[in-house]
């Protein structure tokens, strides 16, 4: 029994001698020397590289390659390429860089890997990678020679200075009548005739306390930041002189339009945007507004045109001092079919396209009857969620389908304020409620400021109108326009007054 243990013990023991896999071992890399100096021209650098074994494995087909410069990897050749290293020893190849194509006064820091492959096999026969790396080496390539004198560089001509080319041209300047010049704004841009960079500078009248009370032009100096390289130069432009406009004392308000104008709705009669707005344009200007609000419930644009050839109506408009217009709503109101639960796209195609066709005779037959008014035009907005609540799932893709008319009637809205269109007004502006509804239609709130979603367990028909707080938001809107816009025109209106 003894025997057969020491046997089978004695075959184990063999077994694992015979499949144990010998590890290589490349415990260190050194490179002499540790830094090099050669001289411009030189054909090649050259260092001894040593790898050393201090274990038992042997590292067969060794190789070398250079870490950390890829110019240098180019440009280097190692002879031998590849090294058996016993367990225990130490080996060496050489490193020969070609520094010709190195240029002068730089330096170059690499280090060198060797790199033992994993062989398969059993016992002798077989091995594990390793790897080492050498700490940084240094080449440095100098110049050869002594410097020069370095050449004193030919001096280029001076440049003579050029003329500064009017690029924005400077314009006509408008002055009320006894003012100087002096306290009038010229604009006006300058740029480079060769390589059309701005030229900056100052804008001066040449009189500049000069009184005008009558049109005529006027000398204007451009002086250049950098007169080295620009001109000063002078030019002349047309000062207009206007009259210094009258404080009015009154001042007359028309709204024309539909239900958005007169407040009413399926639910009762709110406070409508235009009762606010007057008096919004009496705390401005501090007199006593007029208003005449001639908007009627289910008006549409074509309603509106007519009414705009009957001579009674039209009296009324001329009389204005500024109008606001809500207009396009009822062409496309009858389309909501079902409690607008469905769209009759027929109809809204048809009410649309009568819309593109009527608005600018409407906004031209205006002007024609009153040449001066100011006039704000309301943006069109779409009553529908764009994001689903509970009992109105299906209302974004109702939103998504009104969309598409309501976006056509908004643009002719804003075709007029475009300079490039034919009816362009510039006495014109938008209130685009649109864009302010439709914050709240993205975040499933037109019930915040509609009647449109009345609660579900007490659900009736839908009204697309505005509430209070919609009006309110129509007024300040409004509002808005007026500030950021019309106030800028404010000569003009008070001329009219």
């Amino acid at each position: 029994m003894m025997r057969k243990t020491l046997f089978c013990l004695l075959v184990l023991i063999m077994i694992l001698c015979v499949t144990s896999t010998a590890y290589a071992a490349i415990s260190g890399v050194t490179v002499d020397p540790a830094n090099k100096t050669v001289t411009e021209g030189a054909d090649t650098a050259t260092f001894t590289v040593t790898v050393s074994n201090d274990n038992t494995g042997h590292a067969r087909g060794t190789t070398f390659s250079i870490e950390g410069n890829e110019a240098i990897t180019g440009l280097s050749n190692f002879e031998p390429d590849e090294i058996d290293l016993s367990r225990n020893s130490t080996a060496q190849t050489t490193l020969t860089i070609q520094t010709s194509e190195l240029g002068p006064n730089t330096t170059h820091t690499f280090k060198i890997k060797a790199e033992a492959p994993d062989i398969e096999g059993r016992g002798n026969s077989g091995q594990s990678a390793s790897w080492e790396t050498s700490e940084e080496v240094t080449l440095i390539v100098e110049a050869s020679g002594e410097p020069g004198e370095p050449e004193e560089p030919e001096k280029p001509e001076e440049p003579e200075p050029v003329d500064p080319v009017e690029d924005d041209p400077v314009g006509a300047t408008a002055v009320e009548e006894g003012s100087s010049l002096s306290e009038s704004q010229l604009s006006g841009s300058f740029k480079d005739p060769g390589d059309g960079t701005t030229v900056e500078g100052t804008l001066e009248w040449t009189n500049g306390e000069q009184t005008v009370n009558e049109t005529g032009y006027f000398e204007w100096t451009f002086t250049p930041d950098n007169t080295e390289a620009y001109n000063v130069i002078t030019g002349t432009v047309e000062v207009v002189v206007t009259s210094v406009p009258s404080e009015p004392t009154s001042i007359h308000y028309v709204a024309l339009g539909d239900s958005l104008a007169t407040g009413s709705t399926s639910r009762g009669t709110t406070t409508s945007y235009v009762h606010g707005f007057r008096s919004f344009l009496e705390g401005k200007y501090g007199v006593e507004v007029t208003m005449e609000n001639l908007a009627a419930d289910g008006d549409d644009s074509t309603d509106l045109l007519d009414k705009l050839a009957d001579e009674l109506f039209a009296d009324k408009v001329r009389e204005a001092d500024i109008i606001t217009l809500s207009i396009g709503g009822n062409n496309i109101m009858h389309a909501g079919r079902n409690s607008f639960s469905d769209i009759d796209e027929d109809a809204a195609e048809e009410g649309t396209k009568r819309f593109e066709d009527e608005y600018a005779q409407i906004i031209s037959k205006i002007r024609e009857l009153n040449p001066h008014a100011q006039i704000i035009s309301m943006t069109l907005y779409n009553p529908y969620n764009t994001k689903p609540i509970r009992g109105y799932e299906d209302d974004p893709e109702l939103h998504k389908i009104t969309a598409g008319y309501i976006d056509r009637i908004n643009n002719q809205i804003w075709e007029i304020t475009n300079s490039e269109n034919d009816n362009y007004d510039d006495n014109y502006f938008v209130a685009d409620v649109h864009s302010r509804f439709l914050v709240y239609a993205n975040g499933g709130k037109m019930g915040d400021i509609t009647y449109f979603y009345p609660f579900r367990w007490f659900k009736s028909t839908r009204d697309p109108h505005p509430n209070q707080a919609g009006q309110d938001l129509m007024r300040e809107i409004h509002e808005d326009v007026f500030n950021k816009s019309i106030s800028l025109n404010q000569s003009t209106f008070l001329m009219a007054a």
